[in-house]
């Protein structure tokens, strides 16, 4: 999969870690077990591109049941892009729809909500910042118990986070 190699050496990176220091796990042969997730420090969930979070798949309620219940009640650092933010608001119980009018694919304008100031991760963006995108598919609203953090005028919710939880 060269796009899951790219987007693990982008994530390295952009963490200041090794490539090696990241484990791969792939949601869609199981979830890890309850003793593997205590020894990771975060979990990231990437994007997809033969795979989308509009699924009525077992291993997608698998994995979403995991997200919810395991990771992010546990407090366990969670961040997801793409796919993996799509996922994360599916399992919090906002539909996912496939939106091709409202697609986008290349640079896109994304703005920040007055939330984002208390957001240690998104905290420091500006007001307005450039963002590379590649979706068909998106979240219909902000889900329960979160909070909105980006947005634009194509596609509403950019990034949220979850109230209480550092995901």
């Amino acid at each position: 999969d060269p796009m899951g190699e790219h987007e693990h050496r982008c994530f390295s990176e952009a963490m200041g870690e090794s490539v090696e220091s990241l484990e791969r796990f792939s949601l869609l042969y199981g979830v890890p077990d309850p003793e593997t997730l205590a020894n990771y420090q975060a979990v990231l969930i990437g994007g997809s591109g033969d795979y989308n979070a509009r699924l009525d798949e077992p291993w997608l309620h698998d994995a979403m049941a995991f997200i919810r219940d395991d990771v992010i009640e546990s407090g366990k650092p969670t961040f997801g892009v793409c796919f993996g933010l799509q996922m994360i608001g599916r399992a919090m119980g906002t539909p996912v729809v496939h939106d091709v009018d409202h697609r986008e694919v290349g640079t896109f304008e994304v703005h920040t909500t007055e939330a984002v100031r208390d957001c240690p991760l998104f905290g420091d963006l500006p007001a307005t910042f450039l963002a590379q995108q590649g979706h068909n598919d998106r979240l219909v609203a902000t889900p329960k118990g979160t909070i909105k953090l980006c947005e634009n005028e194509t596609v509403p919710v950019q990034a949220f986070a979850v109230e209480g939880r550092p995901a």
